[in-house]
Parts: structure tokens; sequence; C-alpha cells
């Protein structure tokens, strides 16, 4: 990949974009990996269905509540700089969670993860934009959107095996030697001493405490209200909160989350609601369908992760040409091509059952990846396009936050609908009729929100 970067851009353009790259490997292997070796943290800790889920859900939940402020904090005193201290705190943190001995160790340790992923997903999109030139940038975000599949694929296949041959614990050892492969090279190369910051910029601390308290409780309170009064008091909590944020913001000089933009910008404000309902949707199926080949069908870690590894790797190979092809063909009709392809996908996994033959699962796993990549590099090209340089950052953090609220939101859903079914029982003794249940909901649901995505990014040809 070296050579290839090198004949095609500029040296400066190469290295950011291949350390960039290395971030959205790490970040997405972190938990693709993870998704596989579920099973196996849950028998080391004693833990039961609804904690475990919390194991991948905290890492999201807390990226997605810090992506607009560490956005913030990153223009405040560099991108770079904030990339940097990004790539630090997720590789500590990485492997720190190596020497994890409880299930809220581990949850605890995780949560720190995200506060590193979230300077990555606010940085490393808008430092790569901000590089290339217009002609070029639908290639370069279809080589990130590329990266992130990368380490979707790598994190299966890789995670099995490790996890069946020296255990889950090794999967952050190699988390951590990846993150020091973009860490050096980023305080090394990288002009970060010198790049342009903005120290005049108030952090808003009001408005950063009101948005990250609303969004982490209603986020929590939504996977526990079929615990009663509790989850529907924290929803509700979490939604006051967020209202007072946004009244708050359309207040100050200088805000957190500038509202006006998705008050005046049609194409920003449905690209990134498209990007919420469409994560929300996709992100399970990996989660889901290694519960289903592992716990339900027998199926050992090494096999499940070589099975998953079709979907991202479809998607790896498929993102730079789709992302290209982006520049030249209204990015919206792509996008609703792609989410058409994930409803039918989604609703033919609702339809899972004992029989299934393993090739309809993985069929249906690379039209998943299909569809997935029909979206991904078309969508972020629309919503970094449509902003001017000064809100790149924002922009960047708006769609890395949409990313991970709709993944966390998924992985909620599915908390919820597996507490219905199954309760804090652990997996492998829940009766497989009541594991096939909450398999079914829990895709059906995705399909009815990857319908309203479909909707939403057919009415930006209007806009």
């Amino acid at each position: 990949m070296g050579e290839r970067l090198n004949k095609k851009y500029t040296k400066k353009e190469a290295t950011i974009l291949r350390i960039c790259v290395i971030t959205a490997v790490v970040t997405t292997f972190s938990g693709s990996s993870l998704n596989i070796a579920v099973p196996f943290i849950e028998k080391s800790f004693h833990m039961g269905a609804t904690s475990v889920g919390w194991v991948i859900t905290t890492y999201m939940l807390v990226t997605s509540a810090l992506s607009v402020p560490m956005g913030k904090f990153s223009a405040k005193i560099g991108m770079k700089k904030g990339l940097i201290i990004g790539i630090g705190i997720f590789g500590t943190m990485t492997f720190a969670a190596t020497f994890a001995v409880s299930g809220p160790m581990i949850i605890t340790l995780r949560a720190l993860q995200g506060l590193g992923s979230s300077f990555l997903f606010a940085t490393n999109m808008a430092i790569v934009v901000l590089t290339f030139p217009a002609e070029k940038s639908g290639e370069a975000l279809g080589i990130m959107t590329a990266g992130t599949y990368t380490g979707l694929s790598l994190g299966p296949v890789i995670g099995g095996l490790l996890t069946q041959y020296f255990g889950w614990r090794s999967i952050f050892i190699v988390m951590t030697i990846v993150s020091l492969a973009a860490f050096i090279p980023a305080v090394r190369d990288l002009d970060w001493k010198n790049e342009p910051k903005h120290p005049e910029l108030d952090m808003d601390m009001r408005g950063t405490i009101l948005y990250m308290a609303g969004l982490v409780l209603s986020i929590y309170g939504f996977s526990n209200i079929a615990s009663g009064t509790f989850g529907w008091a924290l929803l509700g909590i979490g939604i006051a909160l967020l209202l007072l944020f946004v009244f708050a913001e359309t207040h100050t000089d200088d805000p957190v989350v500038t509202v006006s933009i998705f008050a005046h910008n049609a194409i920003f404000t449905l690209s990134n609601i498209t990007a919420l309902l469409n994560y929300s949707a996709i992100f399970t199926i990996s989660y889901l369908i290694s519960i289903y080949l592992q716990v339900i069908m027998g199926y050992s870690s090494r096999t499940a992760g070589l099975i998953l590894v079709v979907q991202p790797l479809m998607q790896a190979l498929l993102s730079p040409r789709i992302g290209k092809l982006s520049d030249k063909v209204a990015p919206w009709k792509l996008v609703t091509l792609g989410m058409g392809i994930c409803v039918a996908v989604l609703f033919e996994f609702s339809l899972l059952h004992m029989e299934s033959p393993l090739w309809l699962v993985i069929l249906m796993l690379a039209c998943a990846g299909v569809g997935v990549a029909f979206f991904s590099a078309p969508n972020t090209n629309m919503i970094m396009s449509s902003v001017g340089p000064s809100d790149k950052t924002f922009a960047s953090a708006t769609l890395a936050t949409m990313r991970t609220i709709g993944q966390t939101t998924g992985m909620a859903v599915v908390t919820l609908i597996a507490g219905m079914y199954v309760g804090n029982q652990a997996l492998e003794t829940a009766p497989k009729s009541l594991l096939i249940e909450t398999v079914h909901w829990c895709f059906l649901v995705s399909t009815a929100l990857c319908v309203a995505g479909a909707v939403m990014s057919i009415s930006r040809k209007k806009a």
C-alpha cells in the first residue's frame, strides 16, 4: 500500500493518509475482534448476557458522547496534536486492558479506550479532507473507509484465531502494537508543533456537560427500560438534558455544537440522520451473527471469525472504488442503493432458524458488505463537502458521533431485547429457542431503522 500511495499522492498526503488509515483500522478492529471474544470474556468474569454486552456498548457510548467536545478541543490545540493525544490514550488503555481482573474493570478500561477513540474520530477524517484537494477527496475518503472496513475484516479472523489459541487478552496486545505503529510516525512525521490552532475558542463547559450527560443517560436509560421505572426515569432525564443543551447552544457565542448548521444545511442534516439510522441497523450484524454461529450453531471462534470476515472484506474491497465514483455520480443515488440492499439483507437475517444453511448466512454477509460499501464513502463525501473549511473538524466529529451513537443505539436495542427474552443468564445456558427469538426481533427492528434511513436518503434529492 505504501508504494501505491506514494505514486498517487505527494509525500505529505501519503504520510497523513497512512497514519489516519491506521487509526481507522485499530478503532474498528477494537470492536469487531471483541465481538468474537464476548462468550470467553463472559466466562472469564462470570458475567451474564446483559452485562457482557456493556463491554462492547461502553466503548461506543463514551466515544459518541465525547467525539464532538474532543473535536472542539482538538480545534483549539491543533488537530494533529489531538490525533496524537488520541492515539496515546487509546494505546495506553488498550495495554492496561490486557491485565483486567474483573467485569467492572474491563468495562472501565473500555470506557477510557472510548476517550482515546473520540479524539481519533474527531480529527482523522477532518485532517484528510483538509490535506487533499477537492478532486482527490472522494478517493481519499474511500481509502479511509476501506481502512475502517479492513479493521472490521481483520477483527473477526484475527480475533477468532487469537482467542482460540492465545486467549482473548492477546487481542488487546495486538491492538497495542498497531497503536504504536500509528503513534510513532505521527509524533515523528506530522508537523504538529507548527499547525494552526485556535486558543481563543471557548470550550463551553456548560454545554459540554449537558451534552455528555444527556447522551449517556438517554442511551443507558433506553437499554434498561425493560427493568421498569429506573430505565424510563433515566431516559426521561437524558432527553430533558439534551433539550436543555439545544436551548443553551442557541444562546451562546461559541457553542459545542453549531446548531445553526443543522437548521440551514439540509444536505448536512439529512446525511447525518441517514448515517445514524444506517449504523444503528448494520452494526448489530457482527454481534448477533457471532452469537448465532457460536452459541446457537456450535461453531468454534476461529470458524465464526472466518465466516464473519466476508462482510467487512467486501466493504474494504469496494469502498475506494465507490468513493472515487461518488466524485462523478450523485452520491445520494449510491447511498440509497446501498440502503436498499441493507434492508433486504436485514430482513433475510430476521428469518434465520436452526436449520438455516451456512451458505445463506455467508451470502447475506457478502450482500451486507456490498450495501454498506455503497452507503458509507458516498455519504461521508456528502457530509464533508457540504461544509466550509472552518467547519471540517465539526463535520468529522459529528459524523463520528452519528456513527457511534447509531452503533450504541443498535447495541442498546440488542441489550434491551436480550434482557426481555433471556435476562442476565449466561448465553450458553439460555434456551436456543429464546436466543433465536432474540435474533429475530433484533433484526426486524434493524430492518425498520434501515427503511427509515433509506427514506431520509431519498429526501436529499429535493434538498
